[in-house]
């Protein structure tokens, strides 16, 4: 096997580096063996493993132009087969981990992909900046890494003078490189990342030294994880998204944290984060649909089986919920799969799905999220609630009586139990809390994805259209111009203004609730 491609091992080893990672008001010694941390680690480790076996190679690793073999977080894909291949490599990646997980390794390599591809725009025409966006995908790519990202600043008061907040700064520079200093309050994964994408993100009043790109091992000197209260812990029987772990949002502290100038990718330019930020982030909400058509397999199955298991499959109510279910999956698979089908090449020649369905399917996504998982709570009802834990049914007083109790002639009773209990940690308890918090708020809300839709949508040829079709223009013209695309081109300096004024509401894209509240 290629040595490009790490063992689950070797992955756990890199995460006991000496990081400096907080956990209810202690310091955590080992992440990998911290209850309420180590399953995280422990299910990317078997995903590491599970892409040097026979069977899953070809699904999960690919070969590239010089011949070696390479996770297939690192593909590059150049035509829409290319995409479709990665499509399927993250999705196995999402059916192997529940779709639980916002951030696979999978995720953030597509953000390095849009830099990449843009690289001469990002690196705003320095030859070393643009090399150094070069120099790490080959660097990552070649040692597999397992990466985080950070943009989301704390919760600010609009009053207050930026200079004065603990939103990162550079506060020095030398001929090695540069110093950082404040706070990024959401880094999802961070604590099982070997490193962590640091970025600006767009917002009114940014000076020069608050824009900067770069990558920093978690293990850096000087930089502290907080992360928050883990969920999701218990055996697998009792809390069955216990066998994955709970994907840990931390709050990133940078206290004069030094950058080597080769990790840098971009600075100094505040116009340059509200122009740029909306174009490295193409691929990377496309994976969000993809996972999330996963997650909502998951929701599916659920529905199926909870009416099927207790006799009421044939119920109105139960047929509702598999119906509106299976519709919801099938519109995410048709936005995906029209994204891809509409794309076309990129700045550097790589096929890149159409940003306005991908949009749209994201919305779609969102908006409807609440509703699909209610589904699941309206077939579980106090069946979610009141559910032996398996001690219970294992005990010689009750156990047997329960056996009996809750068995039917489609489900044995502890089937029924263990099913029960996911419904429970998907969508009720406080795993099932963070993770609607987090699909609510993930990458901005519905109605801000509303917002970059009409930024991103031309509607002049269909004005066009429309006064024709009331006799005040030319109706071949307007033929002409809607049915050939004429004018649908991306502003992503609007696109960017967007991202900025989420910025100034109280949650910002969900940052504050994300990270006080889950």
């Amino acid at each position: 096997m290629n040595a490009n491609l790490r063992t689950g091992e070797h992955y756990l080893e890199s995460l006991r580096d000496g990081r400096e990672v907080y956990l209810d008001g202690r310091r955590v010694d080992d992440v990998t063996s911290e209850p309420g941390l180590c399953g995280v680690a422990e299910t990317f480790a078997r995903m590491y493993d599970l892409a040097r076996t026979d069977e899953w190679q070809d699904t999960l690793t690919f070969v590239a132009e010089d011949g070696q073999r390479y996770g297939g977080a690192w593909m590059e894909p150049r035509d829409r087969e290319q995409l479709a291949w990665r499509r399927a490599y993250l999705q196995a990646v999402a059916r192997h981990t529940g779709g639980l997980f916002g951030r696979p390794v999978d995720y953030v390599p597509l953000f390095h992909l849009g830099m990449l591809d843009i690289r001469h725009d990002f690196s705003r025409g320095d030859a070393a900046f643009e090399q150094n966006i070069v120099d790490y995908w080959k660097y990552a790519r070649e040692r597999d890494l397992a990466l985080a990202h950070a943009f989301i600043d704390p919760p600010l008061d609009p009053a207050s003078e930026l200079p004065e907040t603990s939103l990162l700064k550079v506060v020095a520079q030398t001929e090695e490189g540069v110093v950082v200093r404040g706070v990024k309050s959401v880094a999802t994964f961070a604590v099982h990342a070997d490193e962590c994408l640091v970025g600006a993100f767009p917002r009114p009043g940014l000076s020069p030294e608050h824009v900067v790109y770069f990558s920093t091992p978690m293990a850096a000197k000087g930089l502290r994880i907080v992360a928050r209260e883990a969920y999701g812990k218990g055996n697998a029987f009792d809390r069955p998204v216990s066998q994955y772990g709970d994907e840990n949002d931390a709050i990133l502290i940078f206290d004069d944290v030094f950058v080597p100038w080769n990790r840098v990718f971009s600075y100094g330019d505040p116009k340059f984060a509200l122009t740029v930020f909306p174009r490295i982030t193409e691929w990377a909400h496309w994976s969000i649909i993809c996972r999330l058509a996963v997650k909502a397999e998951v929701l599916l199955g659920l529905c199926a089986l909870i009416p099927e298991m207790v006799g009421r499959a044939r119920t109105p109510q139960a047929r509702e919920a598999l119906g509106e279910t299976i519709r919801y999956l099938t519109t995410l698979r048709a936005f995906i799969h029209a994204s891809e089908d509409q794309g076309k090449l990129s700045t550097s020649g790589y096929w890149m799905p159409d940003s306005t369905l991908v949009t749209t399917g994201r919305a779609y996504s969102v908006e409807h999220y609440r509703r699909i998982i209610s589904y699941v709570q309206d077939l579980g009802s106090q069946g979610l609630i009141n559910m032996p834990t398996e001690a219970t049914f294992d005990h010689p007083a009750v156990g047997e009586t329960l056996d009996r109790t809750f068995s039917s002639p489609s489900s044995a009773a502890r089937d029924r139990a263990r099913v029960l209990h996911l419904g429970w940690d998907m969508v009720c308890d406080s795993y099932g809390g963070r993770q609607t918090l987090f699909e609510l708020f993930n990458a901005m809300p519905w109605t801000a994805q509303r917002d970059l839709l009409v930024t991103q949508f031309d509607a002049e040829p269909y004005k066009l259209l429309a006064k024709a079709t009331a006799g005040m223009a030319s109706l071949d013209l307007a033929a002409r111009v809607v049915g050939t695309g004429q004018g649908d081109t991306l502003d992503y300096e609007s696109m960017g203004t967007v991202y900025a004024n989420r910025s100034l509401q109280p949650n910002g894209d969900g940052a504050q609730a994300r990270a006080t509240a889950k």
